[in-house]
Formats: structure tokens, sequence, C-alpha cells
């Protein structure tokens, strides 16, 4: 695992690689791009979006993006909450970000901060059946609990179409 931060105003870079394949993206796969949201959660100056559902036979990776109108998303505290958040941490602020997938594990894979945005990348598994239901909530930032919900069956279809380049690396993890 690495993590990298730039000067004030720059941004910062977090890349993780995963030995177990089950919490991130098939190398071996080129993924189909499934047709919904974004989903967007609106505070009183702080937006968040999630876009860019990237389809796996085995998983979905996606994009969460922030924004803000005069908030800096790229303080360390903010950086710590927003991190906090997506990984389902017990140690985050009441008040804070809190975001995650019903049901299914979230892994996320990596992000990068701005003054006033920020971009990270997530996987989760897809169900052997029912939806994937994404939930967000950070009442500090005036962002109510609320959830977005992708039909399982349109997503298993679009694993579908995921183009298996070639075999796994026999050292890749079972899926």
């Amino acid at each position: 695992m690495t993590d990298s931060s730039a000067a004030a105003g720059g941004s910062i870079t977090r890349s993780t690689t995963y030995k177990d394949r089950r919490f991130a993206a098939p190398d071996h796969e080129l993924p189909a791009l499934l047709g919904v949201g974004p989903a967007v959660w609106r505070g009183t100056e702080i937006a968040i979006a999630v876009t860019a559902f990237l389809i796996y036979s085995t998983g979905a990776e996606f994009t969460i993006l922030g924004r803000s109108a005069r908030t800096a998303l790229n303080e360390e505290s903010t950086v710590k909450a927003v991190r906090r958040g997506l990984e389902g941490s017990k140690e985050r602020e009441p008040g804070t970000l809190r975001f995650g997938v019903q049901g299914l594990p979230l892994t996320p894979l990596g992000g990068q901060y701005q003054q006033h945005s920020f971009r990270h990348t997530a996987w989760v598994p897809l169900p052997a059946e029912g939806d994937i239901v994404l939930f967000l909530e950070w009442p500090a930032a005036g962002i109510e609990y609320a959830e977005f919900r992708i039909a399982g069956d349109r997503a298993r279809g679009a694993a579908d179409s995921a183009v298996v380049l070639w075999p796994p690396a026999p050292d890749s993890q079972a899926r």
C-alpha cells in the first residue's frame, strides 16, 4: 500500500495492491459499461456523485466524486473523514460521511483530493441475487441518508458482456 501527499492545494493519491482478486477487478478482463446514474447526493455546499459503473464477471468498479462550493476537501481532517466513511470505519466522527453497499463488502481502491473536489474508485462484488444498493449520508454536510438501487439482474447481465482476454493467472485467488 502506498500513500503520497503533495504540497497545499496539490493532490493526495492512494493506491493499493490486492492479492485476493475478489476485492478488485480481474486483470484478465475488460469491463462492460453499465448505463446507470449518476447517483447524486447534495448538501448545502457539498455534493457526492457515484458514476462510471464498470462491470466485470465478478463485480463492479465505480467512481465516487465529491465537489464543494467552499469547503476545502483536501484538508487532512476532511481526507481522513472521507476515507473512514468509505472504509466503513467504526472510528468515524459523528456526522461525518458514511458510504457503503447494503449486504456487500465495499473495497476502496484509491483516491485523489484537490481543494474543492475528490475522486475515489471502489469495488463491490456482484451479488448472486438481488440488487446492489448504495447508501450515503453526511449529516454535517447537510446530506441525509439516501439510497441508490442498481437492478441486480441488469448488473449480472452486463457481466456477461465483460471480455475475457485470457485465462486468469494461476496465482490469482478463486473468485
